[in-house]
């Protein structure tokens, strides 16, 4: 066991520090002062926990570190992809009508 459970829930804690350093450094969009005030206490607490863990275990740290900043890039790259005019689905348009999907099917398993 490389990290306790708790110590595991302390660092996702850190979950909203990543996501707001991820779209700066991708698509240059800052945080307001307040918001970035409010994480600095989480990721200090982070690190004051990180410190006094007798468990503490440096590769469960970074395996645990990596996957909740792999969870906040996704966040952003969804942000991206949510917004963008080009990526949009236009289910009217685009998507074939639902009806196709379930009346045509049924009706050739009639004949």
């Amino acid at each position: 066991m490389y990290l306790p459970v708790s110590f595991n829930q302390a660092i996702g804690a850190t979950t909203p520090f990543f996501p707001a350093n991820f779209a700066f450094l991708i698509t240059c969009k800052e945080e307001s002062v307040e918001v970035s005030c409010a994480l600095l206490p989480v990721v200090f607490g982070i690190d004051l926990a990180s410190n006094s863990e007798h468990l503490f275990h440096l590769f469960g740290f970074l395996v645990c570190a990596g996957s909740t900043a792999g969870r906040a890039l996704k966040s952003v790259f969804q942000g991206i992809l949510l917004t963008s005019e080009a990526e949009k689905l236009h289910s009217r348009r685009e998507l074939p009508k639902p009806e196709n999907h379930v009346f045509l099917p049924s009706l050739q398993l009639h004949n």
